[in-house]
């Protein structure tokens, strides 16, 4: 069959897209939509270009890995290991089941696979992969809307309950980790009431305690954010077992109100 290769490079690009959308949308992480493009385009002219060239199976599947690679460098902004683990391995995963898909779409309907019929099948098989982890975030969100954490800190044990705030996204940049926000006095408490509150109206907390300020938005505009280490944080299930479910995260503290009075926490979901 004759294929063109303005089909080609528009086929590509479109598929690109869709699937580094797709690995956006599994990750909860906001990539920059002129990222995309970019990687969509490169991944395009790097897939295009080898197809002139006759390689053995092995080290053509290798060059794809590594074109995969390169794509998710370009969408990841910044260079945090876990980040881009992550958008790699979902990327590729979701590049072999899109063409297990197609193939078995051929299979069931004894269809051979043109340049538009490819397009249209990612595009559902997007739609329906984005649909599942829409229902699937919001079943997690609806289930596990409060934490019950236990907090370890220089031999001492804290129990409290957060909320699981979607619009915390807060994340240090050098450890890649998320930021989970205490309130003024579960964070005292952790440090032996080390802190005042004029430290913490004054920006001076890091005179006392190891850690360091983050610049973060709010409402307001930015502000700094004082975040540091702790022994252990680890979720708790509904009979407070802990089942190993330790998470790593930075403490942060702050003066804003919470959902619940009963709350002394807000946790990102990207703790978990």
């Amino acid at each position: 069959m004759e294929i063109y290769i303005e089909d080609a490079i528009f086929q590509n690009l479109i598929i690109n897209y869709l699937l580094l959308r797709l690995s956006e949308n599994a990750l909860l992480q906001k990539v920059k939509k002129i990222r995309i493009i970019l990687a969509s385009v490169i991944g395009t002219i790097l897939t295009i270009l080898i197809n002139f060239y006759t390689l053995y199976s092995l080290i053509n599947v290798c060059i794809k890995i590594l074109i995969a690679l390169i794509m998710t460098f370009i969408c990841v902004e910044r260079f945090i290991f876990k980040k881009i683990s992550l958008f790699f391995a979902i990327l590729l995963s979701s590049t072999f089941l899109m063409g297990g898909f197609c193939l078995g779409i051929e299979n069931l309907f004894n269809i051979s696979m043109n340049g538009f019929l490819t397009i249209l099948m990612t595009f559902i098989y997007y739609k329906l992969l984005n649909n599942v982890l829409i229902q699937f975030y919001t079943k997690r969100k609806i289930n596990h809307f409060y934490y019950n954490l236990k907090l370890k800190n220089k031999g001492k044990e804290f129990k409290i309950k957060a909320y699981l705030d979607s619009g915390n996204l807060l994340q240090d940049d050098e450890t890649g980790l998320s930021i989970l926000v205490v309130d003024y006095n579960t964070f005292n408490s952790l440090f032996e009431n080390k802190v005042t509150l004029m430290d913490l109206l004054q920006n001076k907390i890091d005179k006392k305690i190891k850690g360091k300020y983050i610049t973060c938005s709010t409402v307001g505009g930015k502000s700094n954010l004082f975040v540091c280490e702790i022994d252990k944080v680890v979720a708790l299930d509904e009979r407070n077992s802990e089942k190993n479910k330790e998470i790593h995260v930075l403490v942060g503290v702050g003066m804003q109100s919470f959902k619940n009075k009963e709350c002394s926490a807000l946790i990102s979901p990207l703790a978990f």
